[in-house]
């Protein structure tokens, strides 16, 4: 993965086709559906797969408040865009990181709300192995998350106009939604939107 990206950023820079994006409409029209999703009141926000931090600067532009906002990424390259981009701004940190990582980074440290766009996507070569790597990253970020989490996916009910890719996983809705039941009850589930 981190050379997929890495590959992409030699290519594009900072755009939003690095980080696996259609286009900057595509990632801004996501980034208006989290901020609909998001509780009134934010304290720590986890960015995970944060990229060049374009989510944070989207809730700046948007006047979305929060205390903290710690993004992670597993490329290099990302973060420090996002580091040089972000160096004056207060209660704002970044780390090269994965899940498995960042809990030894900030371990006891919860965050109100998480947000995941992306990172489950890519097929990994089987139903199985996708399966198991969603579940293990949902689980892991709702460790680090005392409110919300919010967490994307490509779904298998895609329109006949959609180009279906090889390289893509696409979830089943109702797999998920269960899955998400078995770690809490307060659950919702957004199929399609424009």
């Amino acid at each position: 993965a981190i050379q997929r990206y890495s590959s992409r950023f030699k290519i594009y820079g900072e755009d939003a086709k690095s980080l696996g994006w259609g286009s900057l409409s595509d990632q801004i029209l996501r980034f208006s559906q989290v901020a609909k999703l998001l509780p009134d009141k934010i304290e720590g926000v986890l960015d995970i797969g944060c990229g060049f931090a374009d989510l944070l600067n989207y809730f700046l532009t948007k006047k979305i408040y929060f205390k903290n906002y710690c993004g992670i990424d597993i490329t290099e390259e990302f973060i420090k865009v996002a580091i040089n981009n972000n160096s004056k701004k207060d209660n704002i940190e970044f780390y090269i990181s994965d899940l498995e990582n960042f809990n030894s980074i900030k371990s006891n440290n919860f965050f109100s709300t998480s947000i995941m766009l992306g990172l489950l996507n890519y097929n990994l070569g089987s139903y199985e192995k996708n399966m198991k790597y969603t579940k293990h990253m949902i689980e892991k970020a709702f460790s680090f998350t005392k409110g919300t989490l919010i967490v994307d996916f490509l779904s298998i009910n895609i329109t006949e106009t959609y180009p279906k890719e090889t390289k893509v996983f696409y979830h089943d809705p109702s797999t998920i939604l269960n899955f998400a039941l078995s770690l809490t009850p307060k659950v919702k589930i957004i199929h399609g939107y424009k």
